[in-house]
This record gives C-alpha cells, structure tokens and sequence, in this order.
C-alpha cells in the first residue's frame, strides 16, 4: 500500500471503530450494520501487497489472495454468528414445544456451523432460515424478529459469492500492481458513497436521542472530510506547471517606450 494512501485508510478505520464502539446505539437498524461490514470489506481489499517497482527479466508470479480470504473469513464469521444465534432461539422454542425434530435439526446445524466446510455451513444456514421463517410467529417470544431473518438471508447470499472462489489466482506481478493502482480510487469512492449516502444520514436519527455519540462521530468525519480537501488543494497547486526559461515572466507596470531611431 501507497504510504501516501496509509494516513487516509487510518481515517477510514478509526470511523469504524468509533461505530463500532457505540454498536449498542444502532445495532437494531440492519441497513447500517450493513454498511459498516460493507465497509470493513472495502478496507480488506486495499490490503493487497502492492510491488513497488518493476522487477527485471521475467516477472515473478505472486497470490492475490489476500484481498479475497480477508473478505471471505469476514462473510463467515457474520454468517457463523448470525446462525449460531437463530439455532440458540429455535432449540429453546423446540425444548417448549417439545418439537424433536426442530430440537435436533438446531443442534445438529449448529455443530455444522463450527466446522471449516463452506458448503456445510451454507447449507445448514439456509435450513435453520427456511424453519425460522415458517415459525416466525411462534419464535418472537424468543427474540427472533422478520430483520434478523433478513439479515441472516443477506449473510447467506453474501458469504456464497466468496465461497467458491479459488484460494490462489496466480498473476503477473507487473499485472497485479497496476489493478491495484486502478482498484484503490474505485474502492476508495466506494467507502465515502457508504458514509455520505447512508451511514451519515442513518445516523441523524441519533442526534436527539444519542448527543454525545453523534457529535462524536461526525467530529471525526469532519476531521477526515477537511484533511481531505486540504490534501487535494495542495496537490492542485502543486501542480501548477512554473514559468519555463524559454517564456519570461511579463512585468508588472507601464511597458518601456521603444528607443527612436535618429
């Protein structure tokens, strides 16, 4: 990564960490949730290895990997907790009910969801969806709402666009600096369409009822939008190309008459 890069990526995860901090605050608003995994998955991928100058004879190959596992381990553990969780609501709604079959399908998903498999663990995510959705009724008792079951939906569909992936795309290393020059604008856009389209505006809701968190918060975004313009402003000023010898500075004041010819 571009040290010139670090300074605004540090911005970025201290904005994270700052929600995350206060999750209690807006936990209950799966869009924002949302936003910040979506997030936390955009700074995963400028993690990517970046080689610095090009290397003689014949480019070496190296795994782009990184970005990929980062982005996937991240998709599991959500889907991992978001299951874990239904499973826990559903075996205790199966002990009332004294419905075997739901107990044990609970318990048995459950063990699914510990294991390293990726097409179990999809698998016995879905299942313990499908039941939740058709006792939806039965299972508010035990704290289970229609948001949760979308967000674990979302979890499932999210986590199987990562789970097929091959672990090593091998590349050219000249090849692979380049797409992470090209990547980085795009995903740095990416991250401020996040905050500035949702994350800012879903938080506004918080402005009477969470003072202290809200001010806090966008002091930080304040920060980070000024240190941004600064740094832009400077680098067009800079790039105000100079005087060249070959064309002289004009003078300030009347011009000089030109001398008469006797």
């Amino acid at each position: 990564m571009s040290k010139n890069l670090s300074p605004k990526i540090a911005k970025y995860e201290t904005i994270v960490k700052k929600l995350e901090e206060n999750q209690q605050v807006w936990q209950a608003i799966g869009a924002l949730q949302n936003s910040v995994n979506d997030i936390k998955n955009c700074l995963a991928t400028l993690q990517i290895p970046e080689t610095e100058k090009k290397p003689r004879g014949r480019a070496p190959k190296m795994a782009n990997v990184q970005s990929s596992e980062a982005i996937k381990k991240e998709r599991k553990n959500t889907l991992v907790k978001k299951t874990i969780t239904l499973a826990g609501a559903l075996y205790a709604y199966a002990i009332d009910s004294q419905n075997n079959e739901i107990k044990i399908l609970s318990f048995l998903n459950r063990v699914k969801m510990e294991k390293k498999n990726d097409k179990q663990a999809a698998q016995a995510s879905t299942e313990l969806l499908e039941v939740a959705t058709n006792k939806l009724q039965e299972l508010a008792y035990y704290g289970v709402e229609k948001e949760e079951l979308t967000l674990l939906e979302s979890a499932i569909t999210a986590f199987k666009e990562v789970a097929g992936r091959r672990k090593a795309v091998a590349i050219e290393a000249e090849d692979a600096t380049a797409k992470v020059k090209i990547n980085v604008g795009k995903v740095l856009k990416e991250i401020d369409a996040i905050l500035e389209d949702k994350v800012d505006k879903l938080l506004y809701r918080f402005q009477d009822s969470h003072p202290d968190f809200y001010k806090s918060y966008h002091r930080t975004r304040y920060a980070m939008n000024k240190a941004t313009t600064k740094t832009a402003k400077t680098a067009t000023e800079s790039d105000t190309p100079p005087v060249t010898d070959g064309e002289p500075k004009p003078r300030r004041g009347r011009p000089k008459k030109a001398a008469v010819e006797a």
